[in-house]
């Protein structure tokens, strides 16, 4: 067609349109009834609250698609069987070098659908992961690749609780060696594993601090000061010994916070990494979690995942960092630093009321379709703080029993995200119990395939998390409740197997086992179950 051409009306259908022949990339044949899933996640979540989007397309001929994002599944829908395409780096919005898309979908006239990625469109950056068995057979797959790239060791693999003052909005005002000491404390009676100290520990003064009135550093922290990273000597005069032996007699550790320096491009990388390292070295902290990151080139990129090599291969794999995904600056996100640890997932705080226990749960629910709940920091709050912010709303955090809040982080990684030692005395006692059990079966929970079961959670659904064998058995089952009737059934997948009876370890629920799946009934409104399955009687 040349310039002068007119183009045909609109809506008038023709049998020469072009054909797609093109080469490269990879084939799929026409006769399988192929869907393709997008998969979009958010991060930056001080800004965003609904974590994930999925769309849903059936392939068809003449209908080619462009598509921008992270995670692709294409999926026959008649036998379940399909492929995973992963994207191991920063979401689209915080790359350094933005494109129109990552993933092509080209109808080829005679043979297929020919799949092309941006770039070379032979998905060599991408990671490709074949599986069967539906959806928990691409969840199984896809948690246990996220599994296989952090170090293989006990501080990776076993799941640890956390607590932080920070999520009293107190900031580093109370930040002082009798302070945390009385943290430990708390601590220790509510059965918590690592206490850990917010900004405020050390001597440099960031621009979050209490004090810092428009002053304080948010980067340049090397320039700014060479002891920025060393304790206060106001708040910790006699330095962190006092907090460390403290916590070892509580039979409980330490962590800290810490923020690589991003100026020029991460250019402190190396001393960065030394700093945390001598800490490991010199005094056992091997819990960090690392905020204030700014990636803004490719270079810098290439210094942060330096920077956690560097860790890992120092400490032998044992220094676990929970990465912040919450402030609004180009971060590794959600798949571009896998290896380091957790990811630090959000700052809710009552006081401004974006703590919404139906929005931790229902985040956790649906991300953890994708990711695995294993590298999810998720939080509680003290739920009698700032009652007035709530009004009566029906779900505000004190609609809640204690026992569910504290529950629903429980199949992921739970924080503390308060001051333990401002908890009412009756909410420490119901706590501490929970807490125990958890350390009890959490092994198993994490070792198994956990998927999401029964509905979103929207304030009235019953939804729920199992924990899945190698072998397919349904072994732990967690259960929510909203607010309508505490009765749903639940069906399994069909490669799921289920035994006949179950054990409530927590919550006041029962299950009955059917062919159709599981009927849950869960007694108490916005209450919660957890079940353990137990071998029929012979």
């Amino acid at each position: 067609m040349n310039s002068d051409a007119h183009p045909a009306p609109g809506g008038l259908e023709q049998d020469d349109l072009p054909q797609h022949t093109s080469s490269g990339g990879l084939l799929f044949s026409a006769d399988r009834s192929w869907k393709l899933i997008q998969v979009s996640f958010q991060d930056r979540t001080d800004l965003h609250d609904s974590l994930l989007h999925e769309r849903e397309y059936l392939l068809l001929p003449r209908c080619p698609l462009q598509l921008s994002g992270n995670l692709f599944v294409l999926e026959d829908s008649l036998s379940g069987e399909g492929e995973l395409f992963l994207l191991p780096q920063p979401l689209p919005a915080s790359r350094p070098q933005p494109r129109d898309w990552d993933f092509e979908v080209i109808p080829d006239s005679t043979q297929g659908y020919r799949l092309r990625s941006a770039g070379n469109g032979n998905f060599e950056d991408w990671q490709r992961l074949s599986y069967s068995g539906g959806r928990l057979g691409r969840t199984r797959v896809l948690q246990l690749w996220q599994r296989a790239q952090r170090p293989d060791t006990d501080s990776h693999r076993i799941p640890r609780s956390l607590s932080n003052t920070w999520g009293d909005r107190s900031r580093d005002s109370r930040m002082n060696e009798a302070f945390m000491l009385g943290e430990i404390q708390v601590a220790a009676e509510l059965g918590i594993d690592v206490v850990q100290l917010d900004d405020g520990w050390q001597k440099g003064m960031t621009s979050n601090s209490a004090e810092a009135a428009g002053a304080g550093a948010w980067s340049g922290f090397w320039d700014s000061d060479p002891e920025f990273w060393t304790p206060h000597p106001q708040r910790f005069p006699r330095g962190l010994q006092p907090l460390l032996e403290e916590a070892r007699l509580q039979g409980l550790e330490l962590g800290l916070w810490f923020a690589p320096d991003s100026s020029r491009d991460f250019a402190h990388w190396q001393e960065d990494a030394d700093c945390l390292l001598g800490l490991y070295e010199e005094h056992g902290i091997r819990h960090f979690k690392l905020d204030s990151i700014d990636a803004q080139s490719e270079q810098a990129f290439r210094h942060l995942q330096a920077f956690a090599q560097r860790l890992e291969h120092g400490s032998a794999g044992k220094i676990v960092c929970d990465l912040d995904i919450t402030g609004n600056a180009p971060r590794p996100g959600y798949w571009g630093m896998l290896s380091c640890g957790p990811l630090f997932l959000e700052n809710r705080y009552s006081d401004w009321g974006n703590y919404q226990p139906l929005h931790t749960l229902r985040n956790l629910w649906q991300l953890s379709h994708w990711v695995d709940p294993q590298r999810l920091r998720m939080e509680w709050l003290n739920p009698l703080r700032n009652r007035s912010v709530y009004g009566e709303h029906p779900l505000a955090p004190r609609a809640w029993p204690i026992e569910t809040l504290v529950a629903m982080t429980l199949p992921a990684l739970p924080l503390a995200w308060c001051e333990l030692q401002h908890l009412d005395p009756d909410l420490r006692q119901r706590i501490a119990p929970l807490l125990s059990l958890w350390k009890e079966h959490r092994e198993p929970w994490a070792d198994g395939t956990i998927l999401p079961l029964g509905q979103a959670p929207d304030g009235r659904a019953l939804s729920a998390f199992a924990s899945i064998s190698d072998d397919g058995h349904l072994d732990q089952l967690f259960a929510f409740r909203g607010l309508a009737r505490g009765t749903a059934r639940i069906p399994l997948p069909e490669e799921i197997s289920s035994a006949n009876r179950f054990k409530c370890l927590a919550g006041d629920g029962h299950i009955e086992v059917s062919e159709s799946g599981l009927q849950l009934h869960i007694e108490t409104p916005l209450g919660f179950a957890w079940f353990k399955a137990e071998l029929a009687p012979a």
